[in-house]
């Protein structure tokens, strides 16, 4: 029988015996050399055979729960994941010297907070020299298995899963926060390094490297995406656009950028591209809320003295919204920093609300008159005739306009009727509409311009008739350029 201060002692009969020798102090002792029993006849293989499986299996629960538990402990615990993990089978004449020194071994560890761990399992590795087989058969591979799944280390409350690498804004600058290892086991990974370490009768295994022991981080600090997305965040920050409204500036740039990403509680960008866009877009918004004047009222200074308020839907400062979203967004993504107007959707003379500029036609609907401006300067005046003001739906319509056209001779047509034709055909010889089917034209039917024809039935359908001379004089100045002032 074993001593009984050995630690590995069982009560039970050994085939190894203990060599009773004094062993120098700062000298190992060679383990004894092990020598297999001799093969029985077949006839009783099977009880042999069945007791080395059934040594096996249990020594497998005890190899398991060292290994993995020491293991996964100490990578939960470890702020360095490299640190060795290691089972070793020392000799039995360092057993006792071992045992005697554990206290010490793990006060030093605690203070130098190390990891590593040695088990003493001699009988373990005896047994398995027992198996003839270079693979563990069926039974001890599921035995295996049925004592993984019992570890505290494998149940999910124990575990700790990875964390993926980020981009995070830290101080005043983004940058790549590296991924952080768990303690989750990869269960498959973990089962085949053991049994390798099982069947190939290894006395040391380190589990930490064994790369498919843990799950690891699916976006690591070095992924391309990842890069990739960091070099678009800077982009952001460093994008400067510098708006021109006439004389006035207005400014986009990083640190109003920044504000538009979303961060989580632990400052790791939620790259969303469609929050983005909406932020871009509510900023565009404001700024057309602020500069446009189209579907705004202006006031605008008459010739004879009166200030009006005139509106126009057609004509004044229009940002092409959706184009200058795409614009902005291909902008920051390359870090652009340009001086550029807005992208327009439609454009005035000039800036500011009296955007009408020193270039235009003004149509005095109540004077029945006429003027055109060229650089403030009157170049043409005429008197007209105006749509007839006893029907509402001949009355010319005030407001701000732009020529569409101009077309000479042209033949003028009402609505057509149910018989095919229409309402009237009136052949001029310069036709230039600008509002729809109301337009300046010559007519030759009018026996007198100006006065009060407009209102007692002498009107047009709303259109603005002119002397033939005035009207050919027109024709050949106005361009879509010149803003037409209609107003009462």
């Amino acid at each position: 029988p074993a001593p009984s201060d050995d630690p590995l002692y069982t009560g039970e009969k050994t085939t190894v015996q203990k060599p009773l020798r004094k062993v120098p102090e700062r000298k190992m002792v060679e383990p004894p050399i092990h020598t297999p029993p001799q093969r029985v006849p077949p006839k009783k293989s099977r009880k042999v055979r069945y007791l080395v499986m059934t040594v096996s299996a249990a020594m497998i629960c005890l190899v398991v729960g060292l290994i993995v538990g020491v293991s996964l402990g100490n990578r939960a615990g470890s702020k360095d994941n490299g640190t060795d993990v290691v089972m070793e089978s020392p000799s039995p004449s360092d057993s006792k010297g071992k045992a005697g020194t554990s206290s010490a071994k793990n006060e030093t560890s605690d203070a130098e907070k190390k990891t590593d761990v040695v088990t003493q399992a001699e009988d373990f590795w005896s047994c398995l020299e027992e198996v003839d087989s270079d693979e563990m058969n069926d039974a001890q591979a599921e035995e295996l298995k049925e004592q993984m799944e019992k570890l505290e280390c494998v149940k999910k409350e124990n575990q700790t899963a990875p964390e993926d690498a980020y981009v995070a804004y830290k101080d005043s600058k983004f940058e790549i926060v590296p991924e952080t290892e768990g303690n989750t086991m990869d269960f498959n990974g973990a089962y085949q390094a053991l049994s390798e370490a099982i069947t190939d009768k290894k006395r040391t295994i380190d589990l930490n490297s064994c790369p498919a022991v843990y799950v690891k981080a699916a976006v690591m600090k070095d992924d391309p995406d990842l890069k990739n997305s960091l070099e678009e965040c800077q982009n952001l920050i460093r994008t400067k656009i510098v708006y021109i409204f006439g004389e006035e500036t207005v400014t986009l740039e990083g640190d109003e950028i920044r504000n538009w990403l979303i961060f989580d509680e632990r400052g790791r960008l939620q790259k969303n591209e469609d929050e983005l866009r909406q932020c871009v877009a509510e900023y565009v918004a404001k700024l057309a809320a602020t500069h446009d004047t189209v579907n705004t009222e202006r006031e605008f200074c008459t010739t004879s003295g009166r200030t009006v308020q005139v509106y126009s839907s057609v004509y004044g400062w229009k940002i092409d919204q959706e184009k200058e979203i795409e614009t902005i967004m291909q902008e920051m993504i390359a870090g652009v920093q340009i001086n550029r107007e807005p992208v327009y959707a439609m454009r005035a003379n000039a800036r500011g609300m009296n955007d009408i500029g020193n270039t235009y036609i003004e149509v005095d609907l109540s004077a029945q008159h006429l003027y055109y401006y060229q650089d403030g300067s009157i170049i043409l005046e005429s008197d007209i005739v105006s749509g007839d003001m006893q029907y509402a739906e001949r009355q010319t319509p005030p407001g701000i306009f732009q020529l569409y056209y101009k077309k000479s001779p042209s033949v003028l047509k009402g609505k057509m009727l149910e018989n095919g034709k229409y309402e009237y055909e009136r052949p001029v010889t310069y036709w230039m509409p600008f509002n729809g089917g109301i337009g300046f034209h010559d007519a030759s039917w009018q026996p007198y311009f100006g006065g009060n024809r407009f209102r007692e039935g002498g009107g047009s359908h709303g259109c603005i008739n002119l002397p033939a001379d005035k009207a050919a004089e027109l024709y050949n100045r106005i361009d879509e350029s010149v803003p037409i002032v209609c107003f009462y």
